[in-house]
């Protein structure tokens, strides 16, 4: 008896119609109404969408637009609640957010993404005197829907390591929880996010923070502004041995010798926080 072979799996394309009729509903919906598009798009509802009992093909379009953009607006105004203050308001943060969500619509099945690029559209749009500040608020804010729902790697744990390789750890690359954001920031936005309405500003001062995920939380602190440096050259691939003098020679020799006697107590608090992944030897 022969055995027949099993006939490979064909990928089905969808028919034209479909795709047609997907493309359409994308520009009615996604597009602001006020947009040619859209409003050529809404003209051709009749071609697509059958009347209801009390409402007609339009109509019953005009609802899913409706609850599209209302639904974005919404996600952003809960991701970036400091944003819509230094705005001066919901008005003015859905003027600069409709142009936004233009300029980089949605492209994943989730809103959670919604904001990943509004750091990059605002620093080529916004000009206002807040500017800086603005985009501090939008970096931090960001920071945290990342720490959100960024995967996760395998925690550092030294129990496993043999003594051989505990003292190699100044020697190799240490990486980081993907969820880890570190931040320069030109003032401490994060009361910003907390307020209900017309925070007072926060004044200008530099400030390190880091911004993580622990425990299914999210969770930012302030830290040294040497610790950060030394924290953003590991980022890049630096050994804990090359980036100690690398941070230490930026400072003046009073700093420099308080820094390397910190480095134990920073490394520590960077294992127990949770910031970094398990190193490979």
């Amino acid at each position: 008896m022969k055995t027949l072979s099993p006939l490979p799996l064909a990928t089905p394309e969808a028919p034209a119609e479909l795709r047609a009729l997907q493309t359409w509903f994308a520009q009615a919906v996604t597009l602001p109404a006020s947009t040619d598009k859209a409003q050529a798009a809404a003209r051709l509802s009749d071609q697509y969408l059958t009347a209801s009992q009390t409402m007609s093909p339009r109509e019953r379009l005009d609802v899913y637009v409706s609850d599209y953009w209302s639904r974005c607006m919404d996600s952003l105004a809960e991701d970036f609640p400091g944003l819509l203050h230094l705005l001066g308001g919901k008005l003015a943060f859905q003027g600069y957010l409709e142009k936004y969500l233009m300029a980089y619509p949605s492209r994943t099945y989730t809103l959670y993404h919604l904001g990943e690029k509004l750091h990059e559209f605002m620093l080529q749009n916004y000009r206002e005197p807040n500017r800086d500040m603005v985009l501090d608020d939008i970096a931090y804010e960001w920071a945290r829907v990342w720490a959100l729902i960024a995967p996760t790697s395998t925690p550092f744990d030294p129990a496993p390591f043999s003594p051989a390789q505990q003292s190699k750890l100044a020697e190799i690359p240490l990486t980081f929880q993907p969820s880890v954001t570190l931040l320069e920031l030109g003032c401490d936005v994060r009361p910003l996010r907390l307020a209900k309405e017309n925070p007072a500003l926060p004044p200008p001062q530099k400030t390190a923070l880091i911004v993580y995920r622990q425990n299914h939380n999210v969770c930012n602190m302030l830290i040294d502004p040497s610790f950060l440096t030394l924290l953003k050259m590991l980022q890049s691939g630096k050994t804990l041995s090359e980036a100690s003098p690398l941070t230490a020679a930026l400072l003046t020799p009073k700093q420099s010798a308080k820094l390397l006697k910190q480095v134990s107590n920073w490394f520590q608090t960077a294992v127990s926080e949770g910031w970094l992944s398990q190193p490979v030897f």
